[in-house]
């Protein structure tokens, strides 16, 4: 599955279609333009994989986690309308609130503050920050431990 949530579902989240259509650019008001849901949508689904592909191999799939894709669905979703929102300058105070969370959870997930059991670890990536592989990776030498080493190195 690479869609958290369909154009239909878009739709369905605004009380009328022309006001959906309005946000779209369209020049029928009972006709919204599918191209601007289809680019405001993958946009939301880019930036929330943006996100969780710190943790996890994306796009997400849901498909044994019904309460995982209703979750990732609802945010996809949030996201969208407020980038449809956003493209006309009309950004409500609840829907940058709601942007605001979806964009949080992300960050938890991606910091592992959340973590979603049912999704796969990418391939050759570790969960760890990137701070701890350097952590392991760095050693330091007291001046005495370089006595010897490539003719040593004087006096520091």
């Amino acid at each position: 599955m690479s869609d958290y949530c369909t154009n239909a579902e878009v739709k369905a989240r605004f009380r009328s279609t022309a006001e959906i259509a309005n946000l779209t650019d369209s020049t029928d008001p009972d006709t919204p333009n599918d191209s601007i849901i289809t680019e405001c949508r993958q946009a939301a689904e880019g930036e929330i994989n943006g996100y969780l592909a710190r943790r996890y191999a994306v796009p997400l799939d849901t498909s044994a986690d019904t309460g995982l894709a209703g979750a990732l669905r609802g945010m996809a979703l949030d996201l969208t309308v407020y980038k449809l929102y956003a493209r006309q300058g009309q950004v409500s105070e609840a829907h940058a609130s709601a942007r605001n969370q979806v964009i949080e959870w992300c960050q938890r997930v991606a910091s592992g503050e959340i973590l979603i059991p049912s999704a796969l670890t990418p391939t050759g990536t570790a969960n760890d920050s990137p701070s701890t592989d350097w952590d392991c990776a760095v050693r330091i030498f007291a001046h005495d431990s370089y006595k010897g080493v490539a003719g040593g190195l004087g006096a520091l």
